[in-house]
């Protein structure tokens, strides 16, 4: 398997980004695919800390914002 990994090349004169190729990686298919089938899960507290603060931002832009629980509040 070969990955292309790319990345965004501002052009200020075109004031257009171009995708720019960065480089090449080459990889065996089969222990690729385990290990993203594999993938280990990170700590469930920071995954409702990241939650709780993607809530409180879109909350806050709201004129009268409801008076919900907190994620950590229904856990």
């Amino acid at each position: 398997m070969i990955w292309l990994v790319y990345d965004l090349a501002y052009d200020s004169e075109e004031k257009l980004y171009h995708l720019k190729l960065e480089r090449t990686a080459h990889t065996l298919f089969r222990p690729v695919l385990d290990q993203i089938m594999t993938a280990e899960p990170g700590p469930v507290e920071e995954f409702i800390g990241v939650l709780q603060e993607k809530l409180d931002k879109k909350l806050e832009g709201e004129e009268n914002p409801p008076d919900a629980p907190t994620l950590a509040d229904l856990l």
